[in-house]
């Protein structure tokens, strides 16, 4: 199984009250349901995990699908990529976007290390006033 591809299930436990009528309390076809503007709200669940894993990155691209068009992430390839390479690195931003629902569009590809340097630092980048990037 890939992580990622999760489902959830939802489990009803109707209890009436004890002080509800007894055309409640006797009811056996009391029916619950989930409409189309239905909603459940996660936004206050906690998110964690010990890292690094690296079966997150294969299920869901985690943690670099932190933010899911992967802004502020730079993609590293080799100053002249193999088409296996490129290949390898199209997988992952269509398996990633397939997990995020987002398509990989405001990240950025770098050939090659500058300068030849063992360690590189990408400048992070920020909106301009018109919401381009400098």
């Amino acid at each position: 199984m890939i992580y990622g591809d999760n489902q959830l299930s939802l489990y009803f436990n109707l209890v009436p009250k004890d002080n509800a009528p007894c055309s409640v309390l006797l009811n056996s076809n009391i029916k619950s349901r989930l409409t189309d503007d239905s909603w459940i709200d996660l936004s206050s669940t906690r998110h964690f995990s010990l890292l690094p894993n690296l079966s997150y990155f294969v299920g869901a691209s985690f943690p670099f699908s932190r933010l899911a068009d992967y802004s502020q992430t730079t993609l590293l390839l080799p100053e002249h990529p193999s088409e296996t390479q490129v290949a390898t690195l199209l997988n992952l931003a269509a398996r990633s976007g397939n997990s995020t629902g987002e398509a990989l569009v405001n990240n950025r590809v770098v050939l090659g290390i500058p300068d030849g340097r063992r360690e590189f630092t990408v400048p992070a980048r920020s909106r301009c006033a018109g919401g381009e990037h400098p």
